[in-house]
């Protein structure tokens, strides 16, 4: 029943009325485009961020985890937490941003053309 009421609210719109809803899109996506700077300065933000989080523990990561695992089991879960989202996650966030980033580049392409 939805689906019908918006149909019947895009024909009475539709009717009598010439919209131009390419210029809407067009709009929209440049709208969209102006948030590609805050992607990438999210990119350089999230790089630096787990960087220095893995320049803060020492570099035999794997036996100051099991010290600090017999040293305190809560304090060892929650390094263990920040270490897994933080620096192991750290490829899989870059690609997600990576991955955002070149559908900014997409649609950034296709309203370049169309001009």
């Amino acid at each position: 029943m939805e689906r019908l009421k918006k149909y019947k609210t895009f024909e009475s719109q539709a009717i009598g009325n010439d919209v131009n809803y390419e210029d809407k899109i067009d709009a929209a996506m440049q709208s969209l485009l102006k948030k590609k700077q805050l992607v990438s300065m999210l990119r350089d933000t999230i790089t630096h961020v787990c960087d220095d989080i893995e320049k803060s523990l020492p570099k035999d990561i794997e036996g100051f985890m099991l010290d600090l695992y017999h040293y305190d089991d809560e304090i060892y879960s929650s390094v263990d937490e920040i270490k897994e989202k933080m620096i192991d996650g750290l490829p899989n966030l870059k690609d997600m941003i990576e991955d955002v980033e070149s559908e900014f580049n997409k649609i950034q392409n296709y309203m370049k053309l169309k001009k």
